[in-house]
């Protein structure tokens, strides 16, 4: 993977659901060292790829064969934890460079990695730091759990955090500066984890589908700087019929586009506008009824409230056991879609497309946009935190930057081997995810979601009930208030 593009970007894969399933807890063991030995003289791993990295700046140090607990996220159908713990070794180069990456540890630190799995994971994370209980090494959390857990106390501040250093090029630096608040920073992503990764905006297109309507290139028109809004638009018409006859649109028919309501606030992001910006101490301000912002609206509803463009899976609730992938997965998979926009996370759902695929980045609100940009699926990105109540924070500091500097086998394993090779079928999608990574933003103010200006605001406006002015007159005050209190909370203004 591209470092210096990238930053520390690794991705994963799986569904595009939006909520964690699973009601019971699952606690792990930590993986067998015994392998550790055997992983250090496999060809091509870590031991030899570190002679010509640059050395990691922590103390040698021996913990006792502690437990490192790490709570994180349970789910078995869409968002599989997979970055932080595996029993052995299978074959799969995730799986194993995880393995591997465990082992490394354990014979550097001399500490277990253990994950412990819960269905409700910041609820769990209240609760153990409200009974000040130090089990917890770290918490896996989604950013907009982890911005919660932040303006409650309940996390520390990583710039207090002996030997973790954002600024390295294992972590996710671009990040980082994005979502600081006041000069503090509550969480981190890097080659650490893929989880986060799986959350990343992308456009998939049916090139087989293009071609027949006779569509020019797209990886010419991203090239050309003409992939906009409009020209997805105007694409979409051209392509969604009627397949069954019946005078009626619904997901059996062929469209444009499946998407769901929240590619609102992702369109927004890709167009430049920003409903929180901060200062130069760092500190947020409200920019969301910005008059630049305002102006990018209008692209964005042109294409989002089209019924004759495309179709979100949101409107189909209750007809499907499965929204997600009956109509938008399955749209897409099978012929019936010309774009599916989604997390990455979907790629692995069309792996049997018979068509050609292709992957691009979302377009811009016009063409006077400078660069494309693209972001994240909040409620299911994820980041590492240090829990307020933990005992050692230098020990705590010393694992996590380690773990972070050996996960870069889980990054090559992922990004360039699975990715890469076994689902972008093609060199021009492969491009399309470096300018993805290298062109990826945070919206502080989507990540801590003042005021629940997400649900409250921007899903509502693509169902034309209310416009822009009505529902941010009846949330400004909300979003106010609970931006004053997160500063607050953080003796910030």
């Amino acid at each position: 993977m591209k470092k210096l593009l990238c930053g520390a970007v690794a991705l994963s894969f799986l569904l595009t659901a939006v909520c964690a399933c699973g009601e019971a807890a699952e606690t792990v063991p930590a993986a067998d060292t015994t392998a550790a030995a055997a992983a250090a003289d496999d060809p091509g791993t870590t031991a030899e790829a570190e002679s010509t990295r640059e050395p990691l700046d922590i103390p040698a140090s021996d913990f006792g064969g502690i437990d490192f607990r790490i709570l994180a996220r349970l789910d078995t159908v869409y968002w599989v934890t997979e970055d932080i713990w595996t029993e052995t070794q299978n074959g799969e180069p995730i799986n194993d460079a995880v393995f591997k990456r465990n082992s490394r540890l354990s014979e550097k630190l001399n500490i277990n990695i253990i994950q412990q799995l819960e269905s409700d994971v910041i609820g769990n994370a209240r609760k153990a730091v409200k009974a000040g209980d130090d089990a917890y090494g770290a918490f896996v959390t989604t950013l907009n759990d982890n911005a919660a857990l932040a303006g409650e106390g309940y996390i520390m501040d990583l710039y207090d955090v002996p030997y973790i250093d954002v600024s390295n090029p294992w972590w996710d630096t671009a990040s980082a500066k994005d979502f600081s608040i006041g000069g503090r920073l509550f969480g981190a992503m890097g080659d650490i984890n893929t989880t986060d990764n799986k959350a990343t905006w992308v456009v998939f297109v049916n090139k087989t589908m293009a071609n027949d309507f006779g569509l020019e290139n797209h990886y010419d028109v991203v090239d050309s700087g003409k992939w906009t809004l409009d020209a997805m638009h105007q694409n979409c018409l051209k392509v969604t019929g009627d397949l069954n006859g019946d005078q009626i649109l619904t997901p059996e028919d062929r469209f444009g586009a499946v998407n769901q309501y929240e590619c609102v606030r992702a369109f927004l992001s890709s167009s430049g506008g920003y409903t929180v910006k901060k200062d130069a101490d760092d500190v947020p301000y409200l920019t969301l009824n910005d008059g630049s912002v305002v102006a990018l609206l209008p692209n964005i509803l042109s294409f989002e409230m089209d019924d004759m463009a495309q179709i979100k899976a949101d409107d189909y609730s209750g007809r499907y056991s499965d929204i997600w992938t009956e109509v938008n997965v399955n749209g897409f998979l099978y012929g019936r879609a010309l774009y599916y926009i989604s997390p990455l996370t979907s790629i692995q759902s069309l792996r049997e497309m018979e068509d050609e695929m292709g992957i691009l980045i979302l377009p811009k609100n016009d063409e006077s946009q400078a660069e494309y940009h693209t972001t994240l699926q909040y409620n299911n990105a994820t980041c590492y935190s240090v829990p307020m109540t933990t005992a050692d924070v230098e020990r705590t500091g010393i694992i996590i930057e380690t773990m972070a500097y050996e996960s870069d086998e889980l990054t090559e394993a992922y990004y360039e081997i699975t990715l890469k090779r076994k689902y972008a079928n093609d060199e021009e999608s492969a491009d399309q995810l470096d300018l993805c990574f290298a062109n990826r933003v945070v919206d502080l103010g989507l990540m801590f979601d003042w005021g629940g200006m997400s649900s409250a605001i921007f899903d509502q406006l693509p169902k034309g009930k209310k416009d822009f002015a009505t529902l941010y007159a009846s949330k400004e005050k909300s979003i106010l208030k609970q931006m004053d209190k997160t500063l607050a909370q953080f003796e910030i203004g």
